[in-house]
This record gives structure tokens, sequence and C-alpha cells, in this order.
């Protein structure tokens, strides 16, 4: 199951910069091999130097791309995996009001009921959340009593730094996959006007979206 093999809340198992380098670099690597080699050189020509202010306009939706992944893998390492899945479902939300407000569409009532349900459902599962870190925190210990001495000392500072605030890790999650959820809406509606509008197939706008997203990704690794 998904929250058996999330890492536990806290942990950080790997570099965040490095995990999303190392997506783009493999998004990038499918992407051409979908082109084909022969296909790949000519097409790239046209669509990013021949049509250069078309593909400055992909620059938008790639640097958020970059930046929601990031912010997924911090939220992954501060939520429980259950309560990531549901935050994150509000990316449906940001999309309607995107498409209503960037493409002009329409929704009917029954639809923006739905979109209703499903923040309530998410907020409901976030007080949920929250009462629970806050009784476990509230919670007398259950352990055995001390003996005393040098052992016991450090077996309380020892579960003192395994054991970090939670609520304060509950809202830097909760505000990580909340932007992420915002992004992935706002660049999933960018990216849908931008091929309407354009004879580009979609192969090769994702490696327009490569060439803005893997320099940024780079750079980030670097620095980090």
């Amino acid at each position: 199951p998904l929250p058996r093999r999330a890492p536990p809340p806290g942990t950080e198992r790997y570099k965040v910069s490095v995990a999303v380098l190392l997506a783009e670099v493999l998004k990038l690597a499918i992407c051409l091999l979908a082109i084909g080699p022969r296909a790949a050189p000519s097409e790239l020509h046209v669509h990013l130097v021949q049509r250069w202010r078309d593909f400055a306009k992909v620059g938008v939706p790639a640097l958020l791309y970059t930046l929601q992944n990031s912010l997924l893998f911090v939220a992954l390492s501060h939520l429980d995996a259950a309560v990531f899945q549901v935050t994150y479902q509000l990316k449906t939300l940001f999309t309607a009001l995107f498409a209503v407000l960037l493409l002009g569409k329409r929704l009917e009532p029954v639809q923006w009921a739905s979109l209703l349900v499903l923040s309530a459902g998410v907020i409901s599962v976030q007080r949920q959340e929250s009462a629970a870190s806050t009784t476990t925190a509230g919670a007398p210990p259950t352990g055995p009593p001390s003996t005393g001495g040098a052992n016991a000392g450090a077996g309380e500072g020892a579960l003192g730094a395994a054991a970090p605030s939670v609520p304060g890790m509950d809202l830097v999650g909760v505000v990580s996959v909340s932007l992420a959820a915002a992004s992935s809406g706002f660049s999933s509606v960018y990216f849908e006007r931008l091929l309407k509008h354009s004879k580009a197939t979609l192969w090769v706008r994702n490696v327009q979206l490569g060439a803005f997203a893997l320099p940024a990704a780079l750079l980030t690794a670097c620095f980090q």
C-alpha cells in the first residue's frame, strides 16, 4: 500500500533537487526518442530556433512544472501519503477555475457542486488530521517509567530528537501540496491553450518544456 511505501514524515531519503533533475532528464530523453532520431533535428530547429517567439511562451508552464515537482517532494516528506493524495486533489478545483478564467469555459451547476464537495472533503480530512496530531502531541507517554541516571537522560534526548513537531510539519506539507495543486492547474490550462494555437506536436511541446525546465533544475541541484 502507498502509506507503507512512503517515507515517514520528517525524513529525507534523497535530495529533492536531484530527484527533480533526474525526472526532467528522463522525460526529455523519452520525448526525443518518440520524435525519432531522423526527424528530431529538423523538428527542433523549426520549433526552437525559427519560431522562437512561440518557444518562449512555453517558459511559463515549464518553470511552474519544475516548481510543482519540487513542492510535491517537499509535501511528501512532511505529510502522510493518504493526506497528501486527498489534498492534492485540489488540483481539480484549480484546473476548473483557471479553465473558466483563461479558456472561457462554462461549468454546469452540477460541476460546481462537485467541486465544492471535493473542497469540503479535503478540509474535513485536514481537520481530522490536525485533531489527531493535537491528541497525539498532548497524550502522556505510555512507555515504562524511567529508571533515572545517565542512560535515562540519553533516552529522553533521543526520543525528543526523533519526534519533531507534527503540527508545524503538517503546515509546511499542506502549504506545499496546495501550491503544487494551484501550479498544476494553471500550467495544465496554459499548456492546453498553447496546444490549441500551435501546429507543434505534443512531443515537441514537451521537448520545449524540458529545454526550460532542465537548466532550472540543474541550477537548483548545483546550488542546493
